[in-house]
Protein backbone atom coordinates (compact mmCIF):
# COMPACT_ATOMS: atom_id res chain seq x y z
CA UNK A 1 0.00 0.00 0.00
CA UNK A 2 1.06 3.51 -0.85
CA UNK A 3 0.38 6.53 1.02
CA UNK A 4 0.56 9.94 -0.46
CA UNK A 5 -1.02 13.37 1.70
CA UNK A 6 -2.15 16.09 -1.12
CA UNK A 7 -3.00 18.30 2.20
CA UNK A 8 -3.14 18.42 5.38
CA UNK A 9 0.23 17.38 6.24
CA UNK A 10 1.83 19.88 8.87
CA UNK A 11 -1.35 22.67 7.86
CA UNK A 12 -4.93 22.82 8.95
CA UNK A 13 -7.19 22.60 6.29
CA UNK A 14 -7.26 20.47 2.26
CA UNK A 15 -7.40 16.80 4.52
CA UNK A 16 -7.00 14.94 1.21
CA UNK A 17 -5.04 11.64 1.02
CA UNK A 18 -3.99 9.13 -1.28
CA UNK A 19 -4.51 5.50 -0.84
CA UNK A 20 -3.05 3.37 -3.53
CA UNK A 21 -2.41 -0.48 -3.61
CA UNK A 22 -1.86 -2.40 -6.94
CA UNK A 23 -4.63 -0.71 -9.69
CA UNK A 24 -6.90 0.41 -6.74
CA UNK A 25 -6.73 4.07 -5.30
CA UNK A 26 -8.73 5.62 -2.72
CA UNK A 27 -8.76 9.05 -1.57
CA UNK A 28 -9.85 9.63 2.32
CA UNK A 29 -11.49 13.51 2.40
CA UNK A 30 -11.22 15.89 0.08
CA UNK A 31 -10.99 19.72 0.78
CA UNK A 32 -9.78 22.93 0.62
CA UNK A 33 -7.74 25.24 2.62
CA UNK A 34 -10.02 28.61 3.37
CA UNK A 35 -7.12 30.50 4.45
CA UNK A 36 -4.98 29.80 1.49
CA UNK A 37 -4.29 32.81 -0.63
CA UNK A 38 -3.41 30.99 -3.62
CA UNK A 39 -4.67 28.11 -5.23
CA UNK A 40 -1.43 25.81 -4.43
CA UNK A 41 -2.32 26.62 -1.52
CA UNK A 42 -5.86 25.85 -1.30
CA UNK A 43 -6.66 23.21 -2.79
CA UNK A 44 -4.82 19.98 -2.90
CA UNK A 45 -2.39 19.38 -4.85
CA UNK A 46 -3.84 16.59 -6.87
CA UNK A 47 -3.38 16.98 -10.81
CA UNK A 48 -6.02 15.71 -13.93
CA UNK A 49 -4.19 12.44 -14.75
CA UNK A 50 -4.31 11.77 -10.39
CA UNK A 51 -7.83 12.24 -10.81
CA UNK A 52 -8.57 10.05 -13.53
CA UNK A 53 -6.91 6.56 -11.69
CA UNK A 54 -9.34 7.64 -8.65
CA UNK A 55 -11.99 4.32 -8.17
CA UNK A 56 -13.81 5.99 -4.76
CA UNK A 57 -13.94 8.92 -2.74
CA UNK A 58 -14.54 8.72 1.73
CA UNK A 59 -15.75 12.08 2.93
CA UNK A 60 -15.60 11.81 6.92
CA UNK A 61 -17.52 14.70 7.38
CA UNK A 62 -19.16 17.74 5.48
CA UNK A 63 -16.62 20.90 6.09
CA UNK A 64 -15.55 22.42 3.24
CA UNK A 65 -11.71 21.77 4.79
CA UNK A 66 -12.89 17.91 4.03
CA UNK A 67 -15.60 18.13 1.21
CA UNK A 68 -15.03 21.31 -0.51
CA UNK A 69 -12.84 20.20 -3.56
CA UNK A 70 -15.26 17.17 -4.47
CA UNK A 71 -17.15 18.69 -7.21
CA UNK A 72 -13.78 20.02 -9.02
CA UNK A 73 -13.10 16.49 -9.12
CA UNK A 74 -16.49 15.45 -10.78
CA UNK A 75 -16.12 18.51 -13.25
CA UNK A 76 -12.54 17.03 -13.88
CA UNK A 77 -14.08 13.56 -15.08
CA UNK A 78 -14.38 11.78 -11.95
CA UNK A 79 -17.12 8.89 -11.91
CA UNK A 80 -16.33 6.64 -9.07
CA UNK A 81 -18.69 6.29 -6.07
CA UNK A 82 -18.43 8.77 -3.11
CA UNK A 83 -19.12 7.12 0.35
CA UNK A 84 -20.32 9.01 3.49
CA UNK A 85 -23.02 8.96 6.40
CA UNK A 86 -26.62 10.26 5.38
CA UNK A 87 -26.42 13.34 7.66
CA UNK A 88 -22.86 14.49 6.17
CA UNK A 89 -24.52 13.81 2.85
CA UNK A 90 -27.50 16.06 3.71
CA UNK A 91 -25.09 18.82 5.23
CA UNK A 92 -22.24 18.59 2.29
CA UNK A 93 -25.49 19.94 -0.01
CA UNK A 94 -26.06 22.34 1.81
CA UNK A 95 -22.26 24.41 2.16
CA UNK A 96 -20.90 23.19 -1.37
CA UNK A 97 -24.16 24.75 -3.04
CA UNK A 98 -23.19 27.90 -1.06
CA UNK A 99 -19.68 27.69 -2.30
CA UNK A 100 -20.85 27.35 -5.85
CA UNK A 101 -22.93 30.40 -5.21
CA UNK A 102 -20.40 32.38 -3.56
CA UNK A 103 -18.22 31.55 -6.46
CA UNK A 104 -20.11 33.01 -9.10
CA UNK A 105 -20.52 35.65 -7.31
CA UNK A 106 -16.91 36.50 -7.05
CA UNK A 107 -15.88 34.81 -10.54
CA UNK A 108 -13.98 32.48 -8.81
CA UNK A 109 -15.57 29.35 -11.02
CA UNK A 110 -13.63 27.01 -9.56
CA UNK A 111 -17.36 24.55 -9.82
CA UNK A 112 -20.96 25.28 -10.56
CA UNK A 113 -24.05 24.30 -8.87
CA UNK A 114 -24.48 21.81 -12.01
CA UNK A 115 -21.06 20.46 -10.80
CA UNK A 116 -22.30 19.55 -7.05
CA UNK A 117 -25.68 18.06 -8.73
CA UNK A 118 -23.42 15.73 -10.45
CA UNK A 119 -21.40 14.94 -7.54
CA UNK A 120 -24.47 14.40 -5.46
CA UNK A 121 -25.40 11.23 -7.75
CA UNK A 122 -22.34 9.72 -6.74
CA UNK A 123 -22.98 9.31 -3.29
CA UNK A 124 -23.63 6.13 -1.60
CA UNK A 125 -24.93 6.61 2.40
CA UNK A 126 -22.99 4.02 4.74
CA UNK A 127 -24.44 3.50 8.38
CA UNK A 128 -21.91 3.71 11.32
CA UNK A 129 -20.60 0.74 11.93
CA UNK A 130 -21.84 -1.37 8.61
CA UNK A 131 -18.69 -2.86 6.98
CA UNK A 132 -18.86 -2.20 3.09
CA UNK A 133 -17.18 -4.03 0.54
CA UNK A 134 -16.20 -0.71 -2.17
CA UNK A 135 -13.97 -2.94 -4.48
CA UNK A 136 -12.90 -5.96 -4.97
CA UNK A 137 -10.87 -6.49 -1.78
CA UNK A 138 -11.36 -3.23 -0.25
CA UNK A 139 -13.85 -2.81 2.80
CA UNK A 140 -14.34 0.62 4.55
CA UNK A 141 -16.22 0.66 7.83
CA UNK A 142 -17.60 3.89 9.52
CA UNK A 143 -17.55 4.92 13.55
CA UNK A 144 -18.12 8.05 14.79
CA UNK A 145 -15.96 10.65 15.41
CA UNK A 146 -17.46 12.93 17.64
CA UNK A 147 -16.97 16.01 15.66
CA UNK A 148 -20.42 17.69 13.92
CA UNK A 149 -23.55 15.18 12.52
CA UNK A 150 -22.58 12.54 10.92
CA UNK A 151 -18.86 12.96 11.33
CA UNK A 152 -16.77 9.63 10.72
CA UNK A 153 -13.50 8.04 11.75
CA UNK A 154 -12.89 5.33 8.54
CA UNK A 155 -11.48 1.85 9.37
CA UNK A 156 -9.69 0.61 5.39
CA UNK A 157 -9.29 -2.76 4.83
CA UNK A 158 -7.27 -3.09 1.88
CA UNK A 159 -5.96 -6.62 0.76
CA UNK A 160 -3.45 -7.35 3.44
CA UNK A 161 -3.19 -3.69 4.83
CA UNK A 162 -5.61 -2.21 7.18
CA UNK A 163 -5.71 1.27 8.70
CA UNK A 164 -8.10 3.72 10.75
CA UNK A 165 -8.47 7.30 9.39
CA UNK A 166 -9.34 9.71 12.19
CA UNK A 167 -10.36 12.72 10.83
CA UNK A 168 -11.73 15.49 12.41
CA UNK A 169 -11.87 13.37 15.96
CA UNK A 170 -13.74 14.81 19.64
CA UNK A 171 -13.26 12.60 22.45
CA UNK A 172 -15.77 14.94 24.87
CA UNK A 173 -19.40 14.64 24.89
CA UNK A 174 -21.25 17.78 22.86
CA UNK A 175 -24.09 19.18 23.59
CA UNK A 176 -25.59 17.22 20.60
CA UNK A 177 -23.38 14.32 19.76
CA UNK A 178 -21.41 11.56 22.15
CA UNK A 179 -17.88 11.47 22.57
CA UNK A 180 -15.98 9.57 19.50
CA UNK A 181 -15.18 5.71 20.71
CA UNK A 182 -12.19 3.70 19.12
CA UNK A 183 -12.66 0.72 17.01
CA UNK A 184 -12.15 -2.73 19.70
CA UNK A 185 -10.24 -4.87 16.27
CA UNK A 186 -6.38 -4.52 16.12
CA UNK A 187 -5.06 -1.04 13.90
CA UNK A 188 -1.69 -1.54 13.15
CA UNK A 189 -1.64 1.79 11.12
CA UNK A 190 -3.04 4.60 12.19
CA UNK A 191 -3.49 8.29 10.83
CA UNK A 192 -4.37 10.73 13.48
CA UNK A 193 -5.54 14.51 13.53
CA UNK A 194 -3.41 17.07 15.39
CA UNK A 195 -5.60 20.28 15.03
CA UNK A 196 -4.97 20.83 19.40
CA UNK A 197 -2.09 18.17 19.80
CA UNK A 198 0.66 20.73 21.75
CA UNK A 199 1.11 20.01 25.43
CA UNK A 200 -0.26 23.33 26.91
CA UNK A 201 -3.78 22.54 24.22
CA UNK A 202 -6.41 21.90 27.29
CA UNK A 203 -9.90 22.06 26.39
CA UNK A 204 -12.30 22.22 29.01
CA UNK A 205 -15.64 19.89 28.86
CA UNK A 206 -18.65 21.98 27.18
CA UNK A 207 -20.22 22.25 30.50
CA UNK A 208 -17.40 24.30 31.45
CA UNK A 209 -16.95 26.50 28.54
CA UNK A 210 -20.55 27.13 27.94
CA UNK A 211 -20.74 28.29 31.62
CA UNK A 212 -17.88 31.02 30.64
CA UNK A 213 -19.75 32.16 28.03
CA UNK A 214 -22.76 32.44 29.62
CA UNK A 215 -21.04 34.61 32.33
CA UNK A 216 -19.42 36.98 29.82
CA UNK A 217 -23.19 37.78 27.50
CA UNK A 218 -24.70 38.58 31.50
CA UNK A 219 -21.87 40.60 31.99
CA UNK A 220 -22.83 42.11 28.21
CA UNK A 221 -26.63 42.51 29.15
CA UNK A 222 -25.85 44.02 32.12
CA UNK A 223 -24.26 47.31 30.41
CA UNK A 224 -26.79 46.83 27.47
CA UNK A 225 -24.28 45.49 25.37
CA UNK A 226 -24.34 43.57 22.12
CA UNK A 227 -22.46 39.57 21.84
CA UNK A 228 -21.47 38.71 18.12
CA UNK A 229 -20.80 34.94 17.93
CA UNK A 230 -18.99 33.97 14.72
CA UNK A 231 -19.63 30.12 14.13
CA UNK A 232 -19.65 27.44 12.04
CA UNK A 233 -22.75 26.55 10.41
CA UNK A 234 -22.22 22.89 11.47
CA UNK A 235 -21.40 21.98 14.40
CA UNK A 236 -20.19 25.05 16.66
CA UNK A 237 -23.29 26.67 16.26
CA UNK A 238 -25.56 24.26 16.93
CA UNK A 239 -23.66 23.52 20.50
CA UNK A 240 -23.23 27.14 21.41
CA UNK A 241 -27.23 27.59 20.02
CA UNK A 242 -28.11 24.68 22.11
CA UNK A 243 -26.48 25.89 25.48
CA UNK A 244 -27.31 29.26 25.77
CA UNK A 245 -31.09 28.04 25.46
CA UNK A 246 -30.58 25.69 27.89
CA UNK A 247 -28.92 28.49 30.12
CA UNK A 248 -32.20 31.27 29.21
CA UNK A 249 -34.63 27.91 30.16
CA UNK A 250 -33.01 27.68 33.76
CA UNK A 251 -33.18 31.09 34.52
CA UNK A 252 -29.19 31.80 34.26
CA UNK A 253 -29.41 34.16 31.76
CA UNK A 254 -32.59 36.68 31.20
CA UNK A 255 -35.37 35.51 28.80
CA UNK A 256 -33.64 37.07 25.89
CA UNK A 257 -33.35 36.26 22.13
CA UNK A 258 -30.74 34.82 20.53
CA UNK A 259 -30.49 35.38 16.58
CA UNK A 260 -29.10 32.95 13.91
CA UNK A 261 -28.23 33.81 10.91
CA UNK A 262 -26.55 32.96 7.74
CA UNK A 263 -26.31 29.08 7.27
CA UNK A 264 -26.74 28.30 10.47
CA UNK A 265 -30.43 28.60 9.80
CA UNK A 266 -30.41 26.39 7.51
CA UNK A 267 -27.74 23.99 8.94
CA UNK A 268 -30.01 23.54 12.06
CA UNK A 269 -33.61 22.33 9.59
CA UNK A 270 -30.64 19.25 8.85
CA UNK A 271 -29.66 18.56 12.07
CA UNK A 272 -33.74 18.22 13.44
CA UNK A 273 -34.17 16.06 10.27
CA UNK A 274 -31.54 13.83 11.31
CA UNK A 275 -32.15 13.54 14.99
CA UNK A 276 -32.09 9.71 15.04
CA UNK A 277 -28.05 10.58 15.16
CA UNK A 278 -28.34 13.10 18.64
CA UNK A 279 -27.60 12.01 21.41
CA UNK A 280 -30.59 10.33 23.43
CA UNK A 281 -31.13 13.13 25.30
CA UNK A 282 -31.82 15.49 22.37
CA UNK A 283 -33.77 12.97 20.13
CA UNK A 284 -36.59 12.30 23.23
CA UNK A 285 -36.91 15.98 23.66
CA UNK A 286 -37.60 16.03 20.26
CA UNK A 287 -39.53 12.90 19.83
CA UNK A 288 -40.81 12.31 22.84
CA UNK A 289 -41.19 15.53 25.23
CA UNK A 290 -42.41 17.96 22.70
CA UNK A 291 -39.83 20.12 23.87
CA UNK A 292 -37.80 20.35 21.01
CA UNK A 293 -34.65 23.09 21.22
CA UNK A 294 -34.51 23.78 17.54
CA UNK A 295 -37.76 25.06 17.78
CA UNK A 296 -37.39 27.61 21.01
CA UNK A 297 -39.00 30.57 21.22
CA UNK A 298 -35.54 32.07 22.79
CA UNK A 299 -34.15 31.44 19.26
CA UNK A 300 -34.79 33.73 16.27
CA UNK A 301 -33.80 34.36 12.87
CA UNK A 302 -33.73 38.12 11.70
CA UNK A 303 -37.38 39.05 10.12
CA UNK A 304 -35.49 41.77 7.53
CA UNK A 305 -33.00 41.69 4.85
CA UNK A 306 -31.09 44.51 6.26
CA UNK A 307 -31.10 42.75 9.57
CA UNK A 308 -31.84 46.23 11.06
CA UNK A 309 -34.56 44.55 13.11
CA UNK A 310 -31.56 42.75 15.08
CA UNK A 311 -29.01 45.87 15.18
CA UNK A 312 -31.50 47.55 16.88
CA UNK A 313 -33.08 45.47 19.45
CA UNK A 314 -31.39 45.73 22.83
CA UNK A 315 -28.93 42.88 24.28
CA UNK A 316 -28.97 40.92 20.78
CA UNK A 317 -27.18 38.09 21.38
CA UNK A 318 -25.88 36.93 17.05
CA UNK A 319 -24.79 33.78 16.06
CA UNK A 320 -23.73 33.80 12.59
CA UNK A 321 -21.78 32.23 10.00
CA UNK A 322 -19.06 32.77 9.01
CA UNK A 323 -17.35 31.17 12.03
CA UNK A 324 -13.46 32.48 10.85
CA UNK A 325 -15.17 35.89 9.16
CA UNK A 326 -14.72 34.76 5.76
CA UNK A 327 -17.90 36.36 4.75
CA UNK A 328 -21.42 35.98 4.91
CA UNK A 329 -23.34 38.15 7.29
CA UNK A 330 -21.58 37.96 10.04
CA UNK A 331 -19.52 40.97 8.68
CA UNK A 332 -22.89 42.90 8.36
CA UNK A 333 -23.09 42.66 12.34
CA UNK A 334 -18.99 43.20 13.30
CA UNK A 335 -19.85 46.82 11.11
CA UNK A 336 -22.01 47.72 14.07
CA UNK A 337 -20.36 45.83 17.17
CA UNK A 338 -17.13 47.00 16.58
CA UNK A 339 -18.14 50.70 17.06
CA UNK A 340 -19.15 49.70 21.18
CA UNK A 341 -16.33 49.04 23.14
CA UNK A 342 -18.93 47.58 25.67
CA UNK A 343 -19.95 44.79 22.65
CA UNK A 344 -18.22 41.44 22.60
CA UNK A 345 -16.90 39.68 19.77
CA UNK A 346 -15.95 35.98 21.24
CA UNK A 347 -14.85 33.83 19.22
CA UNK A 348 -15.79 30.17 20.15
CA UNK A 349 -14.03 28.24 17.08
CA UNK A 350 -10.46 27.72 15.35
CA UNK A 351 -9.22 30.35 13.15
CA UNK A 352 -7.23 28.94 10.38
CA UNK A 353 -4.20 31.03 9.49
CA UNK A 354 -4.78 33.54 6.90
CA UNK A 355 -8.36 34.23 7.82
CA UNK A 356 -9.80 37.89 9.27
CA UNK A 357 -10.56 35.95 12.34
CA UNK A 358 -7.32 35.06 12.80
CA UNK A 359 -6.10 38.76 12.63
CA UNK A 360 -7.95 40.00 15.13
CA UNK A 361 -7.37 37.30 17.36
CA UNK A 362 -3.50 37.48 17.20
CA UNK A 363 -4.52 41.73 18.02
CA UNK A 364 -5.60 43.38 14.36
CA UNK A 365 -7.42 46.79 15.55
CA UNK A 366 -7.45 47.91 12.27
CA UNK A 367 -9.02 45.55 9.76
CA UNK A 368 -9.65 45.48 5.80
CA UNK A 369 -12.13 42.78 4.56
CA UNK A 370 -14.33 42.31 1.23
CA UNK A 371 -17.86 43.56 1.32
CA UNK A 372 -21.48 42.51 -0.12
CA UNK A 373 -20.23 44.64 -3.08
CA UNK A 374 -17.07 43.46 -4.16
CA UNK A 375 -15.26 46.67 -2.87
CA UNK A 376 -12.67 46.71 -0.36
CA UNK A 377 -13.88 47.94 3.52
CA UNK A 378 -12.23 48.72 6.21
CA UNK A 379 -12.77 49.05 10.17
CA UNK A 380 -11.45 49.85 12.96
CA UNK A 381 -12.40 47.66 15.99
CA UNK A 382 -13.31 49.17 19.73
CA UNK A 383 -15.15 46.18 20.81
CA UNK A 384 -13.70 43.66 22.84
CA UNK A 385 -12.61 40.52 21.50
CA UNK A 386 -12.77 37.01 23.45
CA UNK A 387 -11.69 33.91 22.50
CA UNK A 388 -13.11 30.68 24.45
CA UNK A 389 -12.11 27.29 25.04
CA UNK A 390 -14.80 25.22 22.75
CA UNK A 391 -13.43 23.18 20.33
CA UNK A 392 -14.65 20.07 17.95
CA UNK A 393 -11.52 18.08 18.65
CA UNK A 394 -9.49 16.73 20.70
CA UNK A 395 -7.02 17.94 22.65
CA UNK A 396 -3.55 16.73 23.56
CA UNK A 397 -4.02 14.60 26.49
CA UNK A 398 -7.54 13.11 24.55
CA UNK A 399 -5.20 12.02 21.86
CA UNK A 400 -3.22 10.77 23.85
CA UNK A 401 -5.67 8.50 25.36
CA UNK A 402 -6.83 7.38 22.45
CA UNK A 403 -4.09 5.99 20.81
CA UNK A 404 -3.17 3.91 24.02
CA UNK A 405 -6.77 2.46 24.12
CA UNK A 406 -5.87 1.05 20.20
CA UNK A 407 -4.68 -2.32 19.86
CA UNK A 408 -1.55 -3.12 18.34
CA UNK A 409 -0.72 -0.05 16.58
CA UNK A 410 2.49 -0.06 14.70
CA UNK A 411 2.49 3.05 13.25
CA UNK A 412 1.41 6.62 13.22
CA UNK A 413 1.13 9.31 10.62
CA UNK A 414 0.19 12.81 12.28
CA UNK A 415 -1.65 15.09 9.52
CA UNK A 416 -4.44 18.35 10.37
CA UNK A 417 -2.41 20.35 12.48
CA UNK A 418 -0.33 23.58 12.48
CA UNK A 419 3.51 22.72 11.59
CA UNK A 420 4.89 23.33 15.38
CA UNK A 421 1.91 21.94 17.01
CA UNK A 422 2.33 18.67 14.42
CA UNK A 423 6.16 18.71 15.23
CA UNK A 424 5.98 18.96 18.98
CA UNK A 425 3.06 16.07 18.93
CA UNK A 426 5.50 13.68 16.91
CA UNK A 427 8.10 14.34 19.65
CA UNK A 428 5.74 13.21 22.59
CA UNK A 429 4.73 10.46 20.87
CA UNK A 430 7.80 9.72 20.14
CA UNK A 431 8.54 9.38 24.29
CA UNK A 432 5.07 7.98 24.84
CA UNK A 433 5.00 4.93 22.63
CA UNK A 434 8.63 3.61 21.83
CA UNK A 435 7.30 0.62 19.85
CA UNK A 436 5.65 2.88 17.67
CA UNK A 437 6.88 4.57 14.77
CA UNK A 438 5.92 7.83 14.01
CA UNK A 439 5.82 10.16 11.11
CA UNK A 440 4.97 13.44 10.42
CA UNK A 441 3.99 13.42 6.61
CA UNK A 442 5.30 15.67 3.61
CA UNK A 443 2.98 17.44 0.81
CA UNK A 444 3.24 14.47 -2.30
CA UNK A 445 5.95 12.12 -0.87
CA UNK A 446 5.26 9.04 -1.31
CA UNK A 447 5.13 6.73 1.34
CA UNK A 448 5.30 2.42 1.35
CA UNK A 449 3.00 1.10 3.71
CA UNK A 450 4.71 -1.98 5.09
CA UNK A 451 1.88 -5.69 5.21
CA UNK A 452 0.36 -5.97 8.14
CA UNK A 453 -1.32 -9.06 8.20
CA UNK A 454 -1.85 -10.31 11.17
CA UNK A 455 -1.40 -14.09 9.75
CA UNK A 456 1.27 -13.58 7.87
CA UNK A 457 3.07 -12.10 11.21
CA UNK A 458 2.10 -15.14 13.27
CA UNK A 459 3.22 -17.92 10.33
CA UNK A 460 6.71 -15.92 9.85
CA UNK A 461 6.77 -15.65 13.71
Amino acid sequence: MFLRFLGSAQEVGRSCIELRQGNKTLLLDCGINLGGKTPLERYPLLEENDIKRIDAVIICHSHLDHSGYLPFLVKKGFRGKVFITKPSRDIMHLLLSDSAKLMKLKKEPLFNEEDVKQTLKLVECLEFNEEKEILKGVKITFFPSGHILGSAMVLVKMDNSKLLYTSDLNLKESRVLNAAKAPEESIPLLIIESTYAGKNDVIPNLKTSSKLLADEIKEAIQKDAKVLIPVFAVGRGQDIMLSLENYIRSGYLPKLTVFVDGMLARANKIYRHNVSYMREEITKRILLADDDPFKSPFIQQPKTKSRIDVLKARNAIILSTSGMLTGGPVLTYLKEIAKNKENKLIFVGYQAEGTLGRQILEGAKEIEFTGREGKKEKLSLKCQVKKLPFSGHADFNDLISFIRKLNKVKHVYIVHGEKAKSIEFKKELEQKFKGIEITLPELKKVYAVKEFDERKRTARH
